[in-house]
């Protein structure tokens, strides 16, 4: 989806059409991102948190009303061991981390592809350009010197890889790190198309 949130617009010639309104350019751009927003949302989570819901709404229909964090979890593993016995799940701290982890670099590869959308225009230059950023973001979170990891979106992937790894991982300060980054690549891209001629 995000791949054709600038190219289309600029290929199909719908972005002239739009900026010949009174609508700012970077407000184009920026309408792209937070059109994106709901949907990174929904998908990273609001659907796990729906299935949660649905097991605590099970757990009231039994009888059980008022518990705790650990006994969801454990109710969670109840239902999951049912499927395959060696499924442990995380303390419910870990996991709305890693929701939150996998949301912020999902939104960055969002910010990415919409500059790359601004700056590209061939089709298949952009699709290995935007699949290369989540690799290059794991490759470098795993071989990078940490120092410098940590002052890049890598960080995040890091910590998402030692939350699978039921590790503790910091989340707040990836999740700023990362957010930093998406606002310096939303600015590079509304500068890049308020210069672009369409």
């Amino acid at each position: 989806t995000a791949q054709g949130a600038m190219a289309n617009e600029v290929d199909e010639g719908t972005a002239a059409w739009v900026v010949a309104k009174p609508v700012g350019r970077p407000a184009v751009v920026l309408s792209k991102f937070l059109a994106a927003v709901p949907g990174v949302v929904l998908g990273a989570i609001v659907v796990p948190g729906i299935v949660l819901r649905n097991l605590m709404v099970e757990a009231e229909s039994r009888g059980d009303t008022d518990f705790s964090a650990e006994e969801v979890f454990r109710l969670l593993e109840t239902r999951a061991g049912a499927r395959d016995e060696f499924t442990t799940l995380a303390p419910l701290g870990r996991y709305l981390g890693s929701l939150t982890l996998i949301a912020v670099i999902l939104l960055l590869i969002v910010a990415v592809m919409i500059l790359l959308g601004c700056v590209v225009r061939s089709r298949a230059a952009l699709f290995l350009i935007g699949l290369a950023v989540p690799i290059g973001l794991l490759v470098y979170s795993v071989l990078g010197p940490a120092e410098i990891v940590e002052l890049t979106p890598a960080w995040a992937v890091d910590s998402l890889l030692e939350t699978i790894d039921d590790r503790d991982a910091p989340v707040l300060a990836p999740t700023l790190i990362t957010g930093a980054w998406i606002a310096g690549v939303m600015t590079l891209a509304m500068a890049w198309f308020s210069r672009k001629e369409l």
